[in-house]
């Protein structure tokens, strides 16, 4: 198998030189023969080329990963954000609500103590009475 590659001895992958031209030569001393050597070095620097590019790949990847993760991050703060205003808006109106309740309970608590004043008044005056009465009556005797 021959292998012919283009004239070009370097390959450049986004400012990494390879010099098959170099590769080629070690592989000679090694015991490969010129073709051998050339087709080696070159296959060398395509696999570091795959490489490269797959690892560019991958670091695109991430960063898009990470564009989308602080994407979402910053979605959730701002839902969290409404969920705290939201919450301050009902711990607000709970608290009117409460006030209107706890006004509501002293009145009718002083009202029932009003009440409640009234009919022992009432009773004793209506105990006052009879026992008056039993008395005249129990005198008149």
């Amino acid at each position: 198998m021959h292998y012919h590659p283009n004239s070009d001895t370097k390959h450049n992958y986004k400012n990494n030189m390879i010099d098959t031209l170099k590769y080629s030569e070690k592989f000679k001393k090694a015991g490969f023969d010129s073709n051998q050597a050339k087709m080696l070095a070159h296959s060398f620097a395509e696999t570091v080329e795959q490489v490269i590019t797959k690892n560019n790949e991958n670091e695109l990847a991430i960063k898009n990963n990470s564009k989308k993760l602080d994407k979402d991050l910053l979605e959730i703060k701002l839902k969290l954000k409404d969920i705290d205003l939201k919450i301050e808006q009902t711990k607000g109106g709970l608290s009117k609500e409460m006030e209107k309740i706890k006004g509501n309970l002293s009145k009718e608590i002083e009202q029932t103590k009003s009440n409640l004043l009234k009919w022992m008044i009432s009773m004793f005056t209506g105990q006052a009475a009879i026992i008056i009465a039993a008395f005249f009556t129990i005198t008149k005797l």
